[in-house]
């Protein structure tokens, strides 16, 4: 008798026993989907979320990770925003953290395609998981705003939104304002016909239309501008980033070139938009010297206000009242083409199409 009951309960034990190894791997994948599910992976992104943890906790690789600032319900009053989260890999011998992504989001951006506010590859100095960043916000539209960060590995495991989003609001007491970059007198505006100056041409080619605005150093008629001398100083309008420095064929040159004459800034958002902003014909007539700061180099940071260099004339123009001056262009990319009317970002009338702003002689204000 006994031995039959030993047996029965041998048996007993057996069926437990595989009833638990099947129920605990099933078990976790329920967890971790609960868990992705409940951190709210950002908005369109869930599904693909789900699909990632339950892909990586077969290999128990998905990295984890935690918010250090800002807290919930935020408010920015001044900029930089301070980012800071902590990014580790969830378990012993899981392959290390590549980099971390942090992401924000406020009405006019695509909810699938959140805006990288920065990418930091290396933890903070002193720290082994803690990374951080300073994100210039000055130039973001007032109102709400949602942030998050993703974390990635080297083997390319991510987690998106590991602790969530953090709700914000935008409400800076200085808005961005762009500053005019030289002084002078209004020559070209932006859509005046090239071969007939008192007239609009709404197109979009450059070789009739005038894509931005022009500057001069002297005002028309006066007869005094009378050799390509270095002009009035050039300034930048807004803060950002040198990305380009070229000769008047569009080729890539040093500021230290005496063909360098255009500049290409990137400025990051302004009131929500990326813009670049062009400054052009910073050079004498045949070429000899560049009128461009020497100090200046590709990535250099740029201020609001900073010297660029001075007016010049390299766009060869023979006629001796408009020979120096400074082309400027606001643009939403940095290839050709793509300028925008600089009349809202400048605070004056200064599309011919849209206006009956005289230009020629009168004195930029």
């Amino acid at each position: 008798m006994r031995s039959v009951v030993k047996s029965k309960l041998i048996v007993a034990l057996i069926v437990l026993a595989v009833v638990a190894a099947f129920m605990l791997p099933l078990a976790g994948v329920i967890e971790h989907t609960q868990i992705a599910r409940a951190n709210g992976p950002k908005m369109a992104n869930t599904q693909s979320t789900v699909s990632n943890v339950r892909g990586n906790f077969i290999n128990n690789l998905i990295p984890g990770g935690m918010w250090i600032s800002p807290g919930d319900q935020f408010v920015v009053t001044s900029s930089p925003l301070h980012l800071a989260a902590y990014a580790y890999p969830t378990n012993q011998g899981d392959p290390a953290i590549d980099h971390v992504n942090f992401t924000a989001w406020w009405p006019g951006v695509d909810p699938n395609i959140w805006f990288i506010a920065c990418s930091i590859s290396k933890p903070t100095p002193g720290t082994n998981n803690q990374y951080e960043c300073n994100w210039n916000v000055s130039g973001l539209p007032q109102g709400p705003i949602t942030v998050s960060f993703d974390v990635y590995d080297v083997v390319g495991n991510k987690n998106l939104a590991p602790n969530g989003t953090h709700q914000g609001t935008i409400n800076l007491t200085s808005p961005p304002s762009m500053q005019i970059p030289t002084y002078g007198y209004i020559g070209y505006l932006f859509h005046q016909q090239l071969t007939s100056p008192s007239a609009c041409l709404d197109i979009s080619d450059p070789g009739q239309s005038h894509q931005g605005i022009d500057i001069w150093t002297n005002q028309a008629g006066s007869g005094t501008n009378t050799q390509s001398p270095e002009g009035n100083p050039v300034w930048a309008a807004y803060e950002g980033t040198l990305i380009g420095i070229f000769d008047t064929s569009n080729k890539a040159v040093q500021a230290t070139d005496p063909t360098a004459s255009v500049l290409l800034i990137d400025n990051g958002l302004f009131n929500g938009v990326q813009i670049y902003t062009l400054y052009a014909h910073m050079a004498n007539q045949d070429g000899t010297q560049s009128y461009v700061d020497s100090g200046l180099y590709i990535g250099k940071p740029i201020a609001q206000g900073d010297l660029l260099g001075h007016q010049g004339n390299a766009d060869k123009s023979t006629n001796p009242d408009l020979i120096t001056h400074l082309h400027f262009e606001i643009k939403t990319s940095a290839s050709p083409g793509n300028d925008v009317d600089p009349s809202p970002y400048l605070g004056h009338q200064l599309d011919r199409c849209n206006s009956d702003y005289p230009g020629w002689l009168d004195s930029f204000p």
